[in-house]
């Protein structure tokens, strides 16, 4: 039941072409995270600051 090649792929596992953009898209926002957060708050906020952003809270 192998293939020419001599590897049987139906038990390889394998993920759909978009998990697999959907992940590496995801690990693009991570990686960049600090640029585009400075460019959206216009500072880099610790994560007090962002926590207070978040909820709310007045200063």
């Amino acid at each position: 039941m192998n293939r020419r090649d001599g590897e049987d792929r139906s038990r390889t596992p394998s993920l759909p072409n978009e998990m697999i953009w959907l992940l590496f898209g995801f690990g693009a926002l991570l990686a960049t995270a600090p640029v585009w957060r400075l460019a959206i708050y216009g500072y880099n906020p610790s994560v007090d600051e962002l926590l207070r952003v978040i909820c709310m809270v007045p200063r």
